[in-house]
């Protein structure tokens, strides 16, 4: 025999390793207490082992830091980071967690590259492919996702039980009042809690795991009770915007700590002027555009920033109206604004009246059809979301004080998602998705 061609031999496939996922399916387990954290010793008849012993206790104990409540959850990796992306996945590949079709994906990602051209000027990015790009999304596209493009999006091509369900967790954060710093209602924060609650029973009845970032979820809404603010007031976003402060502040690798401090105490010792955030301002217009934020507050009127017009000389000048928290021109997609009467309008040009006066109206169109946009699994009037129609064909002024915010404009078709319509022409067909730029409410 050939020694190449020596007797086969059988080699066994080896087994696949199961995977394994921790489950969290007990909605109303007991409560850990902050008087209960020294019984997580390591012990025979304690299934807690967070301490090895006496000797290993925590130094918030000295300082009688709450060590249970006193750490918020934290919206950013919990929601979006974990809950939402987990979703997504499932969506994207996961046969067991609702993975669409191919057919559905790729409707999915045409919906999202038609709606980069509809991302208000106040986002820094847009949202990118879903089935390429999910494990490479920042946590600002996420939150984009969940907050803005959501129905959009997924409008009939999640099933309808599949689309209530992800709905719940925009309206769970919607309740519990984004990054407002005042109190959030105590009947928002128990609607918020039944609302995540029934979010991971349906992921339970869908066959679904429950994964700990999942079951966390319905944890957020003690957090604005405890700490008495929007939720996301104290996510991670407020480092992540501050982090610049912190890059900036090291010279080298060398003590990073002691340096933080060096640049606290210089702040201080010299009154360098900063914003409410802390950050140091460090520029004319950073400064200015304070005193104007803080001159907002004490005002109900609208305060412009800056008015610029560009290709003055050109048919249709390019207008940019700037207040303290957003932008307005007369050119999608920073055009639509929601005003204090409730009316949806167009706007195609700002006039200033006399000329250097500061004194400024917007000119344009309002949509005569403004429809709820959903009804379950909350009626999205309620947030100021609707689905508008039918542009009246009569033009119209309105001073800047009528604003109420702006609103972020995606067109609603189930089909045709091949082309933007022109909003300023829509025809009696065309149906578009407003919602609120939420920080300009």
């Amino acid at each position: 025999m050939h020694p190449a061609r020596g007797k086969l031999r059988f080699t066994p496939t080896p087994k696949k390793k199961e995977s394994k996922t921790v489950q969290m399916r007990d909605l109303n387990a007991p409560r850990r207490l902050n008087e209960d954290f020294l019984k997580y010793v390591k012990s025979d008849d304690c299934s807690d082992e967070h301490l090895l012993g006496l000797n290993d206790l925590s130094p918030f104990l000295d300082i009688n830091f709450p060590v249970v409540s006193g750490f918020s959850i934290d919206a950013m990796h919990t929601m979006y980071a974990g809950c939402l992306r987990r979703r997504l996945i499932g969506i994207v590949s996961l046969t067991t967690e609702g993975k669409l079709n191919s057919t559905s994906l790729a409707a999915v990602n045409t919906r999202l590259k038609l709606f980069e051209k509809c991302k208000p000027s106040e986002f820094e990015r847009h949202v990118r492919s879903l089935s390429n790009c999910i494990e490479k999304y920042k946590m600002h596209e996420l939150r984009d996702i969940l907050m803005y493009n959501l129905f959009p999006v997924f409008s009939g091509i999640l099933q309808g039980n599949q689309l209530e369900n992800i709905m719940l967790l925009q309206y769970g954060m919607l309740l519990l009042g984004g990054f407002d710093p005042k109190p959030v209602p105590t009947a928002d924060i128990l609607e918020a809690t039944r609302v995540f609650k029934l979010y991971v029973q349906q992921i339970i009845d869908f066959g679904y795991p429950v994964r700990p970032t999942i079951h966390a979820i319905i944890h957020l809404p003690e957090d604005a009770n405890n700490f008495e603010c929007g939720v996301e007031c104290q996510s991670a976003f407020l480092y992540e915007n501050f982090y610049r402060f912190f890059r900036r502040s090291l010279r080298s690798g060398s003590k990073p700590l002691e340096q933080y401090r060096n640049q606290l105490v210089r702040r201080s010792k010299y009154l360098l002027q900063t914003a409410s955030d802390g950050t140091i301002l460090e520029t004319g217009q950073q400064f200015k555009m304070e005193v104007k934020k803080r001159e907002l507050e004490r005002s109900d009127r609208k305060i412009v920033l800056n008015f610029s017009i560009r290709n003055a000389k050109s048919d249709n000048p390019h207008k940019v109206m700037k207040f303290p928290e957003f932008s307005l021109s007369n050119m999608f997609p920073n055009n639509v604004c929601m005003l204090k009467n409730g009316k949806i309008v167009v706007c195609t040009d700002i006039v200033e009246y006399p000329k250097g006066s500061k004194i400024f109206s917007i000119v344009g169109f309002r949509f005569l059809t403004v429809e709820n946009a959903f009804a379950t699994p909350y009626p999205s009037y309620k947030f100021k979301t609707h689905v508008v129609s039918k542009l009246d064909h009569a033009v119209d002024e309105w001073n800047v004080n009528s604003i109420m915010c702006k609103m972020y404009a995606m067109p609603l078709k189930l089909s045709d998602y091949g082309s933007l319509p022109d909003i300023t022409v829509s025809l009696s067909s065309d149906k578009w998705f407003v919602t609120p730029v939420r920080h300009t409410l």
